[in-house]
């Protein structure tokens, strides 16, 4: 990571830890289906000025990043609520387009996705990855597109990273839950 990326983890780290409502505690059920006694609610950063400018900066220099290194350029996808708003703001400061993706029952896609496509998948928060895995499934799939990487501003370190790998996604990520100063599991 670039010097001035690990500057804007840092404060992006900071403003998790000090935005009211990104950082929970209590009973909460996640679209994996894990149960939590704590849950990381990026909405809260998302909203915050500061750190949406944060995020959409480190998730755009991940793509231009990923397109150095591939020698290929990637369509923006993202998924369900807070990873389309990570799309939207990466896809903003690259001044592309970006697709929405909702992998829940009924859930659609807004966008385009098409036959030789290959996407990068946005999301705020994973814990194993379940609606990165269920979009690219349901929507890129049965399109005959790609997606090899998937970004994500915070992973909770509970199994994202191996399963999406199965699947042929390299997930990517920022900021650990351990960094954020949550350390117990889900269940």
């Amino acid at each position: 990571m670039y010097p001035r990326m690990q500057s804007d983890v840092v404060r992006l780290i900071e403003i998790f830890k000090n935005e009211p409502g990104a950082i929970q505690y209590g009973s909460f059920v996640f679209a994996s289906g894990l149960k939590s006694n704590n849950k990381i609610d990026a909405e809260f950063v998302l909203k915050n000025e500061e750190g949406a400018k944060i995020i959409g900066k480190l998730v755009g220099s991940k793509i231009l990043d990923l397109e150095k290194r591939n020698r290929k350029k990637y369509e923006i996808a993202g998924v369900a609520n807070g990873g389309v708003k990570v799309a939207e703001l990466a896809a903003g400061v690259l001044g592309r387009e970006y697709v929405s993706m909702d992998p829940h029952d009924g859930g659609e896609i807004v966008g385009e996705i098409y036959e030789g496509m290959d996407c990068i998948i946005c999301e705020d928060v994973t814990t194993l990855g379940s609606s990165i895995r269920k979009c690219y499934e349901k929507f890129i799939l049965p399109r005959k597109a790609f997606a090899k990487h998937a970004i994500t501003v915070v992973d909770r370190n509970e199994g994202a990273v191996e399963i999406l790998a199965k699947f042929g996604i390299r997930h990517e990520y920022f900021i650990t839950k351990q960094q954020l100063g949550v350390y117990e599991n889900s269940f």
